[in-house]
């Protein structure tokens, strides 16, 4: 987004947002645990979403002020991977540990990120082909 590169350090719980030499714009150090895992930008580029697996939250950065506080919202517990719908109006999160017999999505909305449902998968006992 706008040029710059991010990426989530798991282990050592920051952002790191690189300029596009390579050379580091900022670092985003997080609380103790958080464990960012998934970053995706909005359509537009101005929005930056991160998932903290550790934590159970999704954050929305402003991509020009990487430095600002994020917007945040508690989730479900091991959010992971995450999808922005093409109008930016949507954020997808999935489950990493869902209960049995069942994956889980989350959908937030892209800017205030409110919650809007989840969707439960049932889990299949077919074989694909």
């Amino acid at each position: 987004a706008l040029g710059r590169y991010w990426v989530t350090c798991m282990g050592s719980d920051e952002i790191r947002v690189l300029n596009p030499d390579g050379s580091t714009h900022t670092t985003l150090a997080l609380a103790y645990g958080a464990a960012p895992f998934a970053v995706t930008a909005s359509p537009n580029g101005q929005s930056l979403y991160v998932t903290l697996y550790g934590s159970g939250h999704l954050l929305r950065y402003d991509a020009a002020t990487p430095s600002a506080p994020p917007i945040t919202r508690s989730t479900f517990p091991t959010p992971r991977a995450m999808a922005v719908s093409g109008d930016g109006s949507r954020v997808f999160v999935t489950r990493f540990i869902s209960p049995d017999l069942e994956a889980q999505v989350g959908e937030f909305d892209g800017t205030t990120l409110q919650p809007n449902r989840v969707f439960n998968l049932a889990s299949a006992i077919s074989v694909d082909n």
